[in-house]
């Protein structure tokens, strides 16, 4: 009969973010059993490995739970569970299970660092791109002011790198990726140098912004630089985009979209199905007017005051646009990227397209929040009325 701690082990099982499980003795004891999903995507599958033998087999989801219940009942009392997100361990005290959570770090900004000169690579290619980008001058020097921004640079496609080979897409045939809100597409360009460059990924960009004259001179650098496989377009909003089936997308990513923008970038992700979403959203004023407007809502001691009600509408806008992730079927995950001193607009939203198990949860937390507020997103209307606003 399955206990509520085995109905629960079992969805950690089954989470597509699961990293490894490992059942012992004791907390102390060398571990007995050590599980991991298999390369297999057709079957839900584990290897397993017994300490002793020292062999790898395979199974399915329910022989594994059967050889984890045998393991329990032959009094082995500790399992630890590591997904992508946090370690969860599991110890026996008899008649119940204690239940330990430690959440990975979110604060990537402790990995940031400042930018060096020594750091720039001086290959031929790397300094044409520096220089058609105007990052560096014509003696080749980097200019002071954007030092900052090629150090945020480089720490995105750190991330970026992470988060894909978390999302299981290094082995597609081809990696579609789409940057909206794209501006002079310095990150873009950057990341096409890393992924098709250097690590031979076969990769495809599509570069979006509503400024036309941006548009024409990303693709006059492009152009330049020879990068075949980047593409620009000018685009006031998504509705043509969404509307051609033509167009495909693995993963996008928005930075800084101002305001609504990241809202639309969401939306466009959603709905073409995106493996991976990334954005850095910037100034949410739109929450923050609506709550201007209706201050009838319990914490309107916290709102009367501008500063507050600024930093509320933040959290609250981006903890909105997370919820609705979840409920059209992403694993999501907050972090804070570059330390303030770089910018403040440093919270990054990762979101992973998995199966849609319970979208009801997401949900449910996303309607009290909005009634309490009074609010109507923007997110949700896009993703309800197809873009037709």
């Amino acid at each position: 009969m399955a206990t509520p701690f085995l109905i629960g082990l079992r969805g950690l099982l089954e989470s597509r973010s699961l990293k490894k499980l490992q059942i012992s003795q004791s907390y102390r004891n060398n571990t007995v059993i050590s599980i991991k999903k298999s390369m297999d995507k057709e079957h839900f599958l584990f290897e397993y490995r017994h300490a002793e033998v020292d062999e790898t087999s395979k199974f399915t989801v329910e022989e594994i739970m059967s050889i984890i219940e045998d393991y329990i009942n032959e009094g082995y009392k500790h399992i630890q569970v590591e997904t992508y997100d946090e370690t969860v361990s599991y110890h026996n005290l008899g008649k119940k299970w204690k239940i330990e959570r430690q959440l990975i770090g979110s604060d990537h900004s402790e990995n940031f660092k400042p930018f060096d000169d020594r750091l720039i690579q001086k290959s031929e290619e790397i300094q044409k791109l520096l220089t058609e980008l105007g990052i560096t001058t014509k003696q080749g020097t980097v200019r002071q002011q954007q030092k900052d921004k090629l150090a945020q640079v480089r720490q995105f496609i750190e991330i970026f790198a992470s988060a894909v080979k978390e999302a299981e897409l290094l082995n597609k045939s081809q990696l579609t990726i789409w940057d909206t809100a794209c501006g002079k597409s310095y990150l873009s360009f950057f990341l096409y140098y890393h992924l098709k460059k250097q690590m031979g990924l076969n990769t495809k960009f599509i570069c979006v912004d509503m400024n036309e004259q941006l548009i024409e001179r990303c693709k006059s650098i492009q152009t330049e630089l020879q990068y075949d496989e980047m593409s620009f377009m000018a685009a006031k909003n998504y509705n043509l985009i969404r509307a051609d089936n033509t167009y495909k997308i693995d993963v996008l990513y928005s930075l800084h979209g101002c305001n609504t923008a990241t809202d639309e970038a969401i939306a466009l992700g959603i709905t073409k199905g995106a493996k991976l979403l990334i954005v850095a959203p910037c100034c949410q004023r739109e929450l923050k007017e609506q709550m201007k407007r209706d201050s009838l809502h319990m914490l309107r001691g916290i709102t009367k005051y501008p500063f507050l009600k600024e930093r509320l509408a933040d959290v609250i806008t981006d903890a909105l646009r997370s919820l609705l992730l979840e409920a059209a079927g992403y694993r999501v995950k907050i972090l804070k990227f570059v330390p303030s001193e770089i910018t403040p607009k440093n919270l990054m939203i990762i979101a992973f397209k998995v199966k849609k198990d319970n979208i009801a949860d997401p949900l449910k937390d996303y309607e009290k929040i909005k009634r309490f507020f009074h609010l109507n997103p923007m997110l949700e209307n896009l993703l309800s009325k197809g873009f037709n606003n």
